[in-house]
């Protein structure tokens, strides 16, 4: 557990991208371990895709975003490996970001293979009603064969896929590209796309033994744990 908290803790360390979520201060205290990260109270992909029908605009902005998260994954050689619509998340202007780092990877020869993730998103979907160039953009990123991938040598491949045809990257990047799909979000409404998960988690953790929580060596395992923001 301590090795996957420090391993989380690192990554998000290397990370400050518009796409993704970003932590600006981790701190400690003789029990709990606490992450401060960017605030994105437009609720989850999943929660959205119960509510509403994505049109095939919308979900081709949603996919853009994520495209420009995986790609400074990709420069930062991190492997994300859970990727899900729980973990995909709007900000109120309707962009969104990739979040959650528990179980991912730095880059190396021999974790490349490794699977894991959540089982319900490791098998492909089948688009119905969709343009041929969706169905095509899909069917190129499933094929078996990884080098037969779309995307596989460069993230231009996927960029200069006909489905995203006239799209303007450049635009995106820099958040300047209208969102064709923002929440609604007030302040009286901002925890109302969010759980409650601090909440939850108590429900969830039993008080620990003072005795165990005492322990140097417990202890030792978060050393360097603090994290006070980019300069």
């Amino acid at each position: 557990m301590a090795r996957s908290v420090m391993n989380e803790r690192n990554l998000l360390g290397k990370i400050d991208n518009g796409f993704m979520i970003n932590m600006k201060w981790a701190f400690q205290d003789r029990e709990y371990l606490y992450l401060v990260m960017d605030q994105l109270t437009g609720g989850d992909l999943d929660t959205h895709m119960q509510k509403h029908k994505f049109t095939e605009k919308q979900a081709q902005f949603c996919l853009a975003c994520l495209i420009l998260a995986l790609e400074y994954l990709r420069e930062k050689k991190i492997i994300h490996r859970d990727i899900k619509p729980q973990n995909i998340v709007f900000d109120d202007k309707g962009y969104l970001r990739l979040t959650d780092m528990g179980i991912a990877k730095p880059f190396k020869q021999n974790n490349s293979g490794d699977t894991s993730g959540t089982a319900l998103y490791m098998a492909p979907e089948v688009p119905i009603g969709w343009s041929l160039e969706a169905a095509d953009f899909i069917n190129k990123l499933l094929q078996r064969k990884p080098k037969d991938r779309l995307g596989y040598y460069h993230i231009d491949q996927i960029k200069l896929h006909p489905w995203f045809n006239k799209f303007d990257w450049d635009k995106l990047q820099k958040k300047l590209l209208k969102p064709s799909y923002v929440p609604k979000v007030n302040k009286q409404q901002e925890t109302q796309n969010n759980e409650d998960q601090s909440t939850q988690l108590q429900d969830q953790i039993s008080a620990l033994n003072s005795d165990i929580l005492d322990n140097p060596k417990l202890q030792q395992q978060f050393a360097g744990y603090e994290y006070y923001g980019f300069k």
